[in-house]
């Protein structure tokens, strides 16, 4: 289930954290999924625009203003995309805010390893272009249901190769979670969003900022909320249990 790479922590306006989700005034919907923002607006939306269910648009990074919504969003570690999304009504002076981080929860270098491995055993395959790595039962006459690394990759001159070898769990990546410092990176980002040192002011943009930074953090995976509710899969960060998928396999 790819949903289970992704990890993601969520503030709402009152320094809450819960689903990644937020509506706008216009009611329209902006949400995080794997390392993204889909913004969802049923009066925007048309079939052959090429976004199914509402979707009309997919945001990766940037600054765009969109069905009522103001959204700011970069790239952190961990592949993630970290995002400040807020909605004003201007009659009211009431603002909704989102403040999202949402990345890879496995550790970064599974695929360097395994590379590593085959090399040793005799293979040579570049990390210079793309590489595939999977999971098998094994080709041919191997032993039914012995676990091997499938590698489809590229050789020293750029052949390509299509190799297995032995599993090893060693060699898999753990289950980490968001991290503390990828955290630190996007507090510090939302900072210098919300106007830095020179222009956040003593307002709502502060407290709210001060409000969220004095929580404790929690995390949840987005594959494990097919099963069990956001409230429910949270752990603070750096405590990130297996994923349920995990466990099922």
């Amino acid at each position: 289930m790819a949903l289970s790479n992704w990890d993601t922590v969520v503030f709402d306006s009152d320094g809450n954290q819960g689903k990644g989700e937020i509506e706008s005034f216009t009611g329209a919907i902006c949400e995080v999924y794997k390392d993204w923002l889909y913004v969802k607006d049923t009066k925007a939306w048309y079939p052959s625009q090429g976004f199914s269910s509402n979707v009309i648009a997919k945001i990766s990074e940037g600054d765009i203003r969109i069905s009522g919504f103001e959204i700011q969003a970069t790239r952190g570690p961990q592949n993630s995309v970290i995002a400040y999304v807020c909605s004003t009504n201007y009659k009211t002076s009431e603002t909704r805010r989102m403040f999202a981080v949402s990345g890879n929860g496995f550790e970064d270098d599974e695929e360097l390893r395994i590379i590593k491995r085959a090399n040793q055993l005799g293979f040579s395959i570049t990390t210079k272009l793309p590489v595939c790595i999977g999971l098998t039962s094994g080709w041919g006459q191997k032993e039914s249901g012995e676990q091997y690394f499938y590698i489809e990759a590229f050789g020293e001159n750029e052949e390509n190769v299509e190799i297995e070898i032995p599993f090893d769990e060693s060699l898999q990546s753990k289950w980490v979670g968001i991290q503390p410092e990828t955290m630190e990176f996007a507090f510090k980002w939302l900072y210098e969003t919300l106007g830095g040192d020179h222009h956040i002011g003593d307002g709502e943009r502060k407290d709210w900022y001060d409000k969220i930074r004095k929580v404790q953090a929690v995390r949840y995976n987005q594959g494990d909320v097919f099963f069990t509710s956001v409230k429910e899969s949270q752990t603070p960060i750096g405590e990130a249990n297996k994923t349920i998928f995990e466990k099922m396999l």
